[in-house]
């Protein structure tokens, strides 16, 4: 997943792509909406009902799949069943899957190769968060650990066990960070 985040990938076009519209909370319109379901606007296969007078916050977002030249069409979020964010460079990856294919991660060739991101985060000191709904984990080389919901964007730390005891990949919470 890592590579040139900033730009937008020439000729990658959102097309019939929604998933944003339904994967995220969007508080910032006429009628509030919960994660895992259609924004109102949104025509499923189709995009945003009022394109011409779409909300800035919307209008600014673009997924990973957008940013990213590495990720190949199968990777587009409608396609997927999920989509890659990354709110900013020093921030964990975020993938946040459609509700209605909690599973869709799991298939191949997303599951080798978000397997493969996450050993790349943590090398960057960076994670790799799985997001179904509310429930959140950190996504390791060898496992997916729960994150318990008072620890839900809270620091922290991924390490490996010593060879010899294994070599096992765990991940401690650290607790919310503290206001500046």
């Amino acid at each position: 997943m890592s590579g040139e985040v900033g730009a937008l990938v020439p000729g990658r076009e959102c097309g019939a792509c929604a998933m944003c519209c339904k994967v995220y909370p969007i508080d910032w319109l006429d009628k509030p909406k919960p994660a895992g379901k259609w924004c109102h606007h949104c025509v499923p296969g189709t995009g945003c009902r009022i394109w011409q007078d779409i909300p800035k916050q919307c209008g600014d977002y673009y997924c990973h799949w957008r940013r990213n030249a590495q990720l190949g069409d199968a990777w587009r979020p409608d396609r997927a069943g999920f989509l890659i964010n990354q709110n900013a460079p020093h921030m964990p990856y975020e993938v946040i899957v459609d509700t209605g294919k909690p599973d869709a991660w799991r298939k191949e060739p997303y599951y080798t190769q978000l397997k493969r991101a996450a050993l790349v985060a943590i090398g960057e000191k960076k994670a790799v968060l799985l997001i179904i709904g509310m429930r959140q984990w950190v996504m390791l080389p060898d496992e997916e650990v729960p994150i318990p919901p008072d620890k839900i964007d809270g620091d922290l730390r991924i390490y490996q066990e010593p060879a010899h005891t294994g070599g096992k990949w765990r991940v401690e919470f650290l607790g919310k960070p503290q206001p500046a």
